[in-house]
């Protein structure tokens, strides 16, 4: 059965084994590099200064470094992986920035089937 926190968790045990200190998935291949490029432009065209952001799924915390530096009122990010929130720590310190683990994710509401 597919644990999301057992799977991320092996993710981030990965992550923080790389040598280069890479911290964003895939950034070693040019199609990644590419793709984390047009993120980083769009992140620039939305007004996070002075405002609250959330970040669900935050991983290694590369997306909450990028807005960390456009100023914004409060910075959060919520991962259900402990040992991702670990590696963002590291990538995020001396940074505004609260991360909370996401203890489980939504059940499935019968009415909704």
């Amino acid at each position: 059965m597919y644990s999301p926190e057992k799977y991320w968790n092996a993710v981030a045990t990965e992550i923080g084994s790389r040598e280069n200190g890479n911290v964003i998935a895939g950034d070693d291949e040019p199609y990644y590099r590419y793709k984390r490029s047009v993120l980083l432009n769009l992140l620039k065209t939305i007004p996070f200064s002075n405002n609250k952001v959330l970040e669900l799924g935050s991983g290694p915390g590369g997306n909450l470094y990028e807005v960390s530096l456009m100023n914004p009122a409060e910075l959060w990010g919520c991962d259900v992986s402990a040992e991702m929130l670990k590696l963002a720590e590291k990538q995020l310190a001396g940074k505004h920035v609260q991360l909370k683990k996401i203890k489980r994710l939504a059940e499935r509401d019968a009415q909704l089937r």
